[in-house]
């Protein structure tokens, strides 16, 4: 039950492509218009930085990158099952060793910001392959997760995560 709840973190917060980072459709405007500014409505700045956050971190475990999750990762992470930053490393270097390919889906995406916090919710599925002489079993988890972040010193940084409140 404990390794499928970490699961659940490694691969919640490595979930699938956020849409606030989507390009505009291009289309035909008139040179005037363009002066005045763009015709599409901005994307909030603290919100597609959490994006890009979650994009890379989502990459990462595909690639299997324990130190490029754990740069998005605050040093005074804890969740409300006390578990560490300590123990977040070392979970995902396990993970990393066991399994040679690891495939992440995110969708749903939500991000409710208050200030310098965020919180976002989104559902995933997770594939996880090992090598074919490997003796662990491939591995599907799906679910929802919420993820909590921070902006210390002017970067987002995952101090939490958890079950969808």
């Amino acid at each position: 039950m404990i390794m499928r709840r970490w699961l659940h973190f490694a691969f919640g917060v490595s979930m699938c492509v956020l849409c606030l980072g989507c390009a505009p459709a291009r289309g035909t405007v008139q040179p005037a218009l363009r002066q005045r500014g763009p015709s599409r409505p901005s994307v909030d700045p603290d919100q597609a930085a959490i994006s890009a956050v979650l994009n890379d971190v989502e990459q990462a475990m595909e690639q299997r990158d324990v130190y490029r999750v754990l740069g998005h990762v605050s040093a005074s992470y804890r969740d409300k099952t006390d578990r560490t930053y300590t123990d977040l490393r070392r979970f995902l270097q396990r993970i990393f060793e066991n399994y040679a390919a690891i495939e992440v889906a995110r969708s749903g995406s939500k991000i409710v910001m208050d200030k310098n916090r965020a919180a976002v919710t989104e559902e995933f599925v997770t594939f996880a392959r090992g090598e074919p002489e490997a003796t662990v079993n491939p591995l599907t988890v799906r679910g929802q997760v919420s993820v909590f972040l921070e902006k210390i010193a002017g970067s987002w940084l995952i101090v939490e995560w958890g079950e969808k409140p």
